[in-house]
C-alpha cells in the first residue's frame, strides 16, 4: 500500500495530462453569466474525459431571494506539492481495508487507526484491541502529548464515538450488545464523556414527538446538540404525513423553537445485518455552524416540495434562513452531506441536478457534483468534480462501498481547499484535492476514502 499510494501522489500530475490528451481539451474554461444559455461549452472535465457542459444556469445579477449559480471546471495544474495546504489526511484504503495518514507535503504515509477527529484537528479517539482477551478499550491521543486510556463502561457503548467539543466525546448507548434480538428500540440514550476526567453525563432524548425509528446522526442517535447542550435539533416523526421533520428545541425552557420537513431522499445503509432505507432527515445529519449560532439542514423547496432539496439554516431565535434557490433553475435537485467551512461562512456539499448541466460518461448511473455555497452572498459554485456517479445497485451499495458511499467534502484547516472522493466504478475511486481560489485540482490517491484532515499526527 505504501509504495502504491506514494506513487499515486507523485504521479498525480501525469494523470491529469493524460486525461487532457484523451479528451483533446487542454484549455481550461470556466462558465459564467456572460455566456448565452443556448451556447454549448466544452471545458476540461476531471475524471470523465467524454463529459461536456450542455448548458449554463448562471445569472449575472441575483433575483430577489435568489442565488447566483456558476459552474467551474478545475484546470489542469502544474502546481508542486509544497503549494498544497499542510497537514495529514486520515484515509481508508478500500482495496486492503486499512487506515493511514497521508502527509500532503511529502507524500509519506504512516499506519493509522479508525479514528474520529476533534474540531481543532489536533486530537483523535479510537477503539484499541487487547490481543490477550480481544476486549476493546478507548484511546485518546493529542498532538505533542502522551496517549490517554480512559476507563469507560464498555457494556453500554454502541458504535463509534464522535467529538462533541475539544474535551468531550459523545456516544450512543444501549444495553443489548449480543447481536441477537431483542434489540434496544430507538431513540437510544446518549452519553457525553470527558476522557480526561472520566466524568460522564447521560442524556435521554425524550423531546416532543422524537422519532422512534432508527436515526443515527454521526453515531450519536437522532439528537444533535449545540455546544451549550441547551439547544438541540432532533428528528421528529410526523405521523399524518408519514415522514420525518427537523425540530429545534430549547431544553432549559422546554420550548419548541422551529421545525422543517425532511427531504424525500432515499438511500440505504447496513444496520444489524440488513439494508435499511432512509429519508432525507435520517440520511442527512444537520450541521451546527462553527460559531454555534445556527444549524444547517436540507429541506424541500416550498414551491416544489416533492422534487427539490434546498439548504436552510435555523438560528437559535427561530429565524429560518433559506440559503439556496435551486428550484428556480432546475426541475429536481438532491443535496447531501453538508460540510461547514472553518470560518462558518461557506458550505460544501454534494448535489444532483435535473436537468443536468453535464453530459455523463456511459458507465455513470447518476450525476453527483461537488458544490460550494457562500452563506453571506448566497453565491453557489457547482464544480465538474464528480462524487459518486455509480450509486446503488438494486437499492444496495456495492461490496466495495458498503454503508455510506462517499464521505462529505472535507475542508483544509485554513478553508482554502477541499478533499473529496470521486467514485468512477463499483469498487474504484480517485482521491481529489481541490483548491478553491486557484480553481485547480490534483489526484492524490486511488481507492481511498478521506476521513479527516489533521494538522499533524498524534504519536
Amino acid at each position: 500500500m505504501s509504495s502504491r499510494l506514494f506513487a499515486t501522489v507523485i504521479l498525480g500530475f501525469m494523470f491529469f495530462l493524460e486525461v487532457g490528451c484523451q479528451s483533446k481539451l487542454m484549455t481550461p474554461t470556466v462558465i459564467d453569466s456572460t455566456i448565452p444559455p443556448a451556447q454549448t461549452i466544452t471545458p476540461v472535465i476531471l475524471f470523465t474525459p467524454d463529459a461536456e457542459i450542455t448548458t449554463t444556469v448562471s445569472r449575472k445579477t441575483a433575483l430577489p431571494g435568489d442565488s447566483i449559480i456558476k459552474i467551474q471546471c478545475p484546470k489542469v495544474s502544474n502546481q508542486q506539492l509544497n503549494n498544497i495546504s499542510t497537514g495529514d489526511l486520515l484515509v481508508f484504503d478500500r482495496s486492503d481495508m486499512t487506515f493511514s495518514y497521508l502527509n500532503l507535503l511529502t507524500g509519506n504515509i504512516l499506519p493509522a487507526e479508525n479514528a474520529v477527529i476533534s474540531p481543532s484537528r489536533s486530537r483523535i479517539a479510537y477503539w484499541g484491541l487487547n490481543e490477550n482477551d480481544l476486549s476493546s478499550f478507548l484511546v485518546v491521543k493529542t498532538i505533542g502529548e502522551n496517549p490517554v486510556l480512559p476507563k469507560w463502561p464498555q457494556s453500554t457503548i454502541l458504535g463509534m464515538p464522535s467529538w462533541f467539543d475539544e474535551e468531550h466525546l459523545i456516544f450512543r448507548l444501549g444495553r443489548n450488545l449480543s447481536g441477537t434480538p431483542p434489540f434496544d428500540p430507538p431513540p437510544h440514550e446518549i452519553a457525553i464523556f470527558n476522557p480526561f476526567t472520566g466524568l460522564t453525563k447521560k442524556l435521554t432524548p425524550d423531546f416532543p414527538g422524537i422519532s422512534s425509528k432508527e436515526v443515527d446522526w454521526n453515531f450519536s442517535g437522532p439528537a444533535f446538540y449545540d455546544d451549550t447542550m441547551d439547544y438541540v435539533l432532533y428528528a421528529k416523526w410526523d405521523n399524518p404525513n408519514n415522514m420525518h421533520e427537523y425540530a429545534l428545541y430549547r431544553i432549559s425552557t422546554k420550548t419548541s423553537i422551529a421545525g422543517l420537513r425532511g427531504s424525500s431522499y432515499n438511500g440505504a445503509y447496513l444496520y444489524n445485518g440488513n439494508f435499511v432505507t432512509q429519508d432525507g432527515v435520517s440520511a442527512n445529519p444537520p450541521q451546527w455552524s462553527s460559531d454555534n449560532t445556527r444549524v444547517a439542514v436540507i429541506s424541500p423547496a416550498l414551491e416544489k416540495p416533492n422534487s427539490e432539496d434546498e439548504i436552510f439554516a435555523i438560528t437559535k431565535n427561530g429565524n429560518v434562513q433559506r440559503l439556496t434557490y435551486f428550484a428556480r433553475h432546475f426541475d429536481k435537485v438532491k443535496i447531501s452531506d453538508l460540510s461547514w467551512s472553518p470560518n462558518g461562512k461557506s458550505l460544501a456539499f454534494w448535489v444532483t441536478l435535473t436537468p443536468s448541466p453535464f453530459k455523463l460518461p456511459e458507465n455513470a448511473h447518476q450525476d453527483v457534483r461537488l458544490a460550494i455555497l457562500n452563506t453571506d452572498t448566497l453565491g453557489i459554485i457547482i464544480t465538474c468534480i464528480s462524487g459518486d456517479n455509480i450509486g446503488l445497485k438494486n437499492g444496495k451499495p456495492s461490496p466495495g462501498f458498503i454503508g455510506k458511499t462517499i464521505h462529505a467534502p472535507i475542508w483544509s484547516p485554513d478553508g482554502s481547499q477541499l478533499v473529496v472522493e470521486n467514485r468512477y466504478t463499483d469498487d474504484s475511486s480517485h482521491l481529489i484535492l481541490f483548491d478553491i481560489a486557484r480553481v485547480t485540482a490534483l489526484q492524490i490517491g486511488e481507492t481511498l476514502e478521506p476521513l479527516g484532515w489533521m494538522i499533524g499526527i498524534p504519536k
